[in-house]
């Protein structure tokens, strides 16, 4: 029989992805632009910093998620993580759009310092989140729906993080004291946030035999699970993907298309066209299933970012069709990885008899957080090898790298997502009988407890 939540349910914890969503999309858009170009920091140094703090993150994510799991408290598992931790998240957010004007060394300690804390915070809040997914429902078509709503909000948390810093930080003179005045009026809804899924969401009881597990052999037992390595590497390959493009396209919109007064618009198409295919995404689900409707949103992201890299400087036109079609593309990118990942803790509950969300939610984010660290220290490095010389005008070489890591690289790796999902075994009907199986054990344990 199928599982449906409450419609609050689903609101509420969609609208508890958005200070992620936020933090996330403006640290991806603006922050190495906002180190290079504002700050003063070259290229290389900036893009190591981020590649530290992504380590750091990456280090501590499966720690947490493990933590999550075994947490203990009349409040659940997850939600005493979004009480402590939703302010300080909040604050350090503001913090990094703060750098002094110090001696090199100092501001270089400042920008890592202040990195490292907030990725910490933004994981003590990240990792319990994604953990909700499988925790709140366990039916197949139920996650995708779910993920639905949290997408719609991280989109529109996208669309206005693609469209609004970049006008506060315009209202201002200074750009220092634009991107001061952009991190203190994100830094509050960042708070409110998590803030709500405490006070609003409730955790499903945990239905199988509890058993504690050491988190070195929850790790092992992680890589034992066939469809979470295919998942992953999926998931991997998608997301570094977005992190690229996220990324780039501010330095690709201002130096190649020479039209930087055009970026809210152009940004702002791309996000309102994945708020808007949403729906569709989750309509094609549900009729070819997660697999076929990943590979063919995958085959129409690398035709957009292949044809970026042929786009000549001054045609318009083809600007805002590759927009829109690059947004239909994004939209199916935040649904449907999402949606596939919870479905392999049924997998691994009937392998192990034991359920642990956290630990597969931080271990997903581990990798994650390490790709995207790698990303972000490889665009940096190449771009300052390219010759990249900030608000000025680029030499044919950084030209040509910009159009590079923005064009075949994301289309290499979705290429690499598509390779990656067929060898995914869990289909609608197999997850059906995983869920049989299951109550027949869970069944046992009643009866034996």
């Amino acid at each position: 029989m199928a599982e449906t939540l409450p419609r609050k349910t689903k609101i509420v914890y969609g609208f508890g992805d958005l200070g992620n969503s936020i933090a996330y999309t403006i640290i991806g858009f603006f922050y190495l632009f906002y180190l290079t170009d504002v700050a003063g920091i070259s290229p290389g140094i900036a893009g190591t910093i981020l590649l530290i703090g992504k380590i750091w993150d990456a280090v501590v994510d499966p720690f947490i998620g493990h933590a999550s799991d075994h947490l203990k408290s009349p409040l659940g598992r997850r939600r005493p993580f979004f009480l402590l931790f939703s302010l300080p998240f909040a604050i350090f957010f503001y913090l990094l759009w703060n750098v002094p004007e110090l001696g090199f060394l100092w501001k270089i300690a400042y920008v890592s310092g202040s990195f490292l804390i907030f990725i910490t915070f933004f994981s003590l809040i990240q990792i319990p989140y994604s953990s909700l997914t499988a925790q709140l429902t366990e039916d197949y078509d139920e996650r995708t729906r779910l993920t639905a709503y949290r997408m719609a909000f991280s989109i529109i948390g996208g669309l206005v993080c693609a469209v609004l810093p970049i006008e506060i930080v315009h209202a201002f003179a200074d750009p220092q004291t634009g991107f001061r005045a952009m991190g203190l009026v994100f830094a509050l809804v960042i708070f409110l946030s998590p803030a709500a899924l405490f006070l609003w969401i409730r955790e499903r009881p945990k239905q199988q035999k509890v058993e504690k597990f050491s988190f070195f052999k929850g790790l092992r037992e992680v890589f034992r699970n066939r469809p979470f390595i295919f998942a992953l590497l999926m998931f991997l390959f998608t997301w570094g993907a977005v992190d690229v493009i996220s990324a780039m396209m501010i330095y690709y919109i201002k130096y190649w298309l020479n039209m930087e007064s055009q970026t809210s618009v152009l940004l702002g198409l791309v996000f309102v066209t994945a708020v808007v295919f949403l729906p569709f995404w989750n309509w094609v689900c549900s009729r070819l299933g997660k697999k076929t409707s990943y590979i063919l949103s995958s085959l129409l992201m690398i035709l957009v970012f292949l044809s970026l890299l042929f786009l000549p400087q001054d045609d318009r036109f083809w600007v805002y069709i590759l927009c829109f079609f690059g947004g239909v593309g994004i939209s199916a990118a935040h649904i449907i990885p999402w949606s596939i990942l919870p479905d392999v803790i049924e997998w691994d509950e009937i392998k192990t008899g034991k359920r642990r969300e956290g630990i597969y939610s931080g271990f997903s984010s581990f990798l994650h957080q390490l790709s995207a660290s790698g990303a972000m220290f490889l665009i940096g490095i190449v771009l300052e090898l390219a010759g990249y010389v900030p608000n000025a005008e680029q030499a044919r070489r950084s030209l040509f790298a910009i159009r590079f890591l923005l064009g075949p690289v994301p289309a290499i790796l979705f290429l690499g997502g598509i390779i990656a999902i067929l060898f995914y075994p869990i289909s609608a009907e197999m997850h059906r009988r995983m869920k049989t199986v299951l109550s027949w054990k869970r069944s046992r344990y009643a009866v034996s407890d």
